[in-house]
């Protein structure tokens, strides 16, 4: 067989940018110091989560408490994320080999997405660019550069990044380099995951519709009678068939890494806007920060919306087949048609949280009205709190 890792668009893709990126943590290349990294991010990210946990204990403030709530689910989940990442990696050889097998047995039915590639590289570098651009606004926020010398420029923004578990009277040089560090990978890494699950949606899908159109062809196309017809219709239930197995092996790759995106991105988004209807403590945040916050949340509301609508139509394009089949001339139709519709009808393709729920559009739904739920829940707490604090004031 040839090289398929130099003519599959996807794999090549992939394992490129993979492998460009190896620097935040996930280690792609193998190499002893990217192993070292990896492992050093790991570790600081459990200690950072357990500091986290160890200061709840001692908090009253509801707001302190989200705050250090929300740092233990960022490096929780950014864990996670690198062990997921690790698997995917030890997976990527059968994966990979998988992915450009179903692509050879296709490429003889239907020509390769030649735009698959711009796609995916436009992904890359737009996430790229809202990045560095998210990254240069926190710093430009959080730090008075222009007034204050570079030293307290930089220590008053690693205090404001992480003001759960640093500040004045703790803050040393040593901490406030390594935990800046920190903040800057998690942030690469954070959208990184976003990133690489947007990219195997978008190639999936593309499988799909090229699947769907091998369908479309053969219902609308000219009649085969007798065993060609048998044959041909057998080789596209294969196809299918082999299609069906390449999806469960990338679920089985990115699975946990879809689980912590889901509820990393369902948290931030609750606890930020939950924070922009917080008047009482919103009216005191200053102009330049309120801005940081709104871009912060509009980019996550985006982002998130992005993931979840590119893996749901993966599972709307799987069940577009179906309407070609319902159409297939009676001559066409034989027991390899019939099986084939059977398994489009049993089987939904979609990418799915290891096992438990398909995204989809339904989900979409159920997460947006989830969100309102718990911001009605979160508003009421707020108005009881404040008649709380009107009383004893007034008392």
């Amino acid at each position: 067989m040839p090289d398929f890792k130099s003519v599959d668009d996807f794999v090549r893709t992939i394992s490129e940018l993979l492998a460009y990126l190896s620097w935040s943590g996930i280690a792609w290349n193998r190499s002893i110091l990217q192993q070292l990294w990896s492992i050093f991010l790991i570790g600081s990210f459990i200690i950072y989560s357990m500091c986290c946990v160890s200061k709840l204990t001692n908090l009253r403030n509801f707001h302190q408490t989200t705050s250090l709530i929300g740092h233990f689910i960022i490096y929780f989940t950014l864990c996670i994320t690198l062990l997921g990442f690790r698997r995917l990696r030890n997976l990527w050889p059968s994966l990979s080999a998988l992915w450009t097998t179903t692509e050879y047995n296709m490429a003889n039915l239907i020509k390769p997405d030649k735009l698959l590639r711009k796609r995916m590289l436009c992904v890359t570098a737009v996430s790229l660019f809202i990045t560095i651009l998210e990254n240069i606004l926190r710093f430009s926020v959080g730090s008075d550069f222009i007034n204050k010398t570079f030293l307290e420029a930089f220590q008053q923004y690693a205090i404001h990044m992480n003001t759960s578990i640093l500040n004045a009277n703790n803050y040393t040089i040593f901490k406030g380099m390594f935990l800046s560090v920190i903040t800057l990978i998690s942030s690469i890494l954070w959208n990184l995951r976003e990133m690489v699950l947007i990219l195997f949606s978008i190639g999936l899908t593309s499988k799909q519709r090229r699947v769907n159109k091998i369908i479309q062809n053969f219902c609308m196309g000219d009649t085969f009678m007798g065993s060609a017809n048998l044959r041909r219709s057998r080789r596209i239930r294969e196809n299918y068939a082999n299609y069906m197995t390449l999806v469960r092996a990338v679920n089985n790759a990115i699975g946990p890494l879809i689980a912590m995106s889901c509820v990393g991105n369902m948290f931030f988004i609750v606890r930020s806007i939950y924070m922009g209807i917080d008047t009482r403590t919103y009216n005191f945040v200053p102009a330049n920060e309120r801005l940081l916050q709104t871009f912060s949340l509009v980019f996550l509301c985006v982002r998130t919306f992005i993931v979840l609508l590119t893996a749901s139509n993966l599972n709307c394009q799987s069940q577009a087949a179906l309407q070609y089949l319902k159409n297939v001339d009676t001559r066409n139709y034989n027991l390899e048609i019939r099986r084939l519709e059977f398994q489009i009808r049993k089987d939904a393709m979609g990418l799915n949280v290891m096992g438990y729920f398909t995204l989809n559009r339904t989900f979409i739904l159920k997460a947006i009205s989830t969100i309102i739920t718990y911001e009605l829940i979160l508003a009421q707490y707020e108005n009881r709190m404040r008649e709380q604090y009107d009383y004893h004031n007034n008392k």
